[in-house]
């Protein structure tokens, strides 16, 4: 086998890869829906992420327009290949943090 390849089978071994559910808080910023794709400022050492939209999410608009510049809670499927930069879906619509009156 050649060194490249035994590198990158390694390198996708399951005891490389980490999947882990997240909830996070912060200000969603937005959601493009033909491209399933969704931006999230987290704040703190997270910072702003970008990923995409799991296809049992529906009702894509009505979530931009309620919950776009707003502090809500996602929960969203982390993917980490070894130390790499994490990537994310979003497995649930966002929901709104209750704010002081």
């Amino acid at each position: 086998m050649k060194p490249h390849v035994r590198r990158s089978l390694e390198r996708l071994s399951q005891d490389n890869l980490h999947e882990t559910e997240q909830v996070l808080e912060g200000e969603f910023q937005g959601l493009l829906s033909k491209l399933r794709t969704f931006q999230f400022d987290a704040g703190g050492e997270v910072g702003v992420i970008t990923g995409k939209i799991a296809r049992a999410l529906d009702n894509l608009d009505r979530i931009n327009q309620e919950m776009n510049y707003r502090q809500v809670q996602i929960k969203v499927l982390s993917t980490q290949v070894g130390n790499g930069r994490p990537r994310y879906v979003l497995v649930e619509a966002p929901r709104l943090l209750e704010t002081a009156p």
